[in-house]
């Protein structure tokens, strides 16, 4: 390859990896965002179900609508965990990963384009003499 064709070669494969990254990163807080989410839904189910524990047994029917409030809510943190994607510790796994093959990759074409450089830079002299 020459030296034009390794620098279009790592310009593409920036481009290219600068996309990637941004798709993981907005995966890794969409995940951190519906975990902020499922842990608010369990926060307030705790404190209705502290409510419920407070009250008499005489307030059957006060006790009957917190729980259907817990079985709603219940219903909704089910729906979301039925979404097929990737948690967030995979995600960072996936990232890091990413970044070790895309250091490789550019550390070995900065290799090559160096030498073409230099080999480059021989020739010439070597036709300017």
């Amino acid at each position: 390859m020459n030296l034009k064709s390794l620098i279009s070669v790592k310009f593409v494969i920036t481009i290219i990896s600068f996309f990637c990254l941004i798709y993981i990163i907005g995966n890794i807080t969409e995940s951190y965002r519906n975990i902020e989410e499922q842990n608010k839904i369990l926060l307030d189910q705790k404190k209705i179900y502290e409510q419920i524990l407070k009250f008499e047994k005489i307030n059957s029917e006060e006790k009957k609508k917190l729980y259907d409030i817990v079985i709603a809510t219940n219903s909704k943190l089910r729906l979301e965990n039925k979404t097929n994607e990737l948690s967030i510790t995979t995600n960072i796994w996936i990232m890091l990963g990413l970044f070790l093959i895309l250091s490789n990759v550019f550390t070995y074409i900065n290799s090559r384009i160096d030498k073409l450089k230099s080999k480059e830079s021989e020739t010439e002299k070597e036709d300017f003499l």
